[in-house]
């Protein structure tokens, strides 16, 4: 999963993260600001498509739910 993500162009990931948001999934870090609160990024900059390509993957690469891969999966192919 984490090749595909890496792959994606950024309003893919973008998108996704948007996603993740509105649904309140959370990751092995938690949430999007909890996410960029505990792994140095900080808080001041909350919104995705300010971020670069390389912390919205590393975000969406905490997500190891077999439903939440799923759904990756499939916005992947819609998006």
């Amino acid at each position: 999963m984490e090749h595909k993500l890496a792959s994606a162009e950024k309003k893919v990931l973008v998108d996704l993260v948007k996603l993740v948001q509105r649904r309140r999934l959370e990751g092995e870090n938690g949430g999007w600001k909890e996410f960029l609160s505990s792994s140095g990024f900080g808080l001041s900059v909350g919104d995705p498509s300010q971020r670069s390509d390389d912390v919205l993957v590393a975000f969406l690469s905490t997500f190891k739910k077999k439903e939440d891969l799923q759904l990756f999966t499939l916005m992947l192919i819609v998006i």
